[in-house]
C-alpha cells in the first residue's frame, strides 16, 4: 500500500508523543498538559504548537488532538 499524505503526520505524532511520555511519564494528565503546552516541536517537515487544550496548529491546518479523553 503506498503512502498517503498524511503518513508524516502519523509518524510525528507518535514521535511527539514518545518525546512527552519520555519526560513525563505515563500519567495522562501530564501527557494532556504538556501535548496542549507544546510549542515549535520539531516534525519531518514541519513544526507543530498547540493552539489550546484541544488544537495542535500544524501551520496553516490544524488538527483536533482530542486532548480531553487522556483524562
Amino acid at each position: 500500500m503506498p503512502a498517503d499524505n498524511f503518513t508524516v503526520s502519523y509518524y510525528d505524532t507518535v514521535y511527539l508523543l514518545k518525546s512527552i511520555i519520555e519526560k513525563v511519564g505515563c500519567n495522562k494528565p501530564a501527557i494532556r498538559d504538556a501535548l496542549a503546552a507544546t510549542k515549535d516541536w520539531k516534525g519531518m517537515l514541519i513544526s507543530y504548537q498547540a493552539m489550546d487544550k484541544a488544537i495542535l496548529h500544524i501551520h496553516s491546518a490544524s488538527i483536533a488532538t482530542r486532548a480531553r479523553r487522556l483524562n
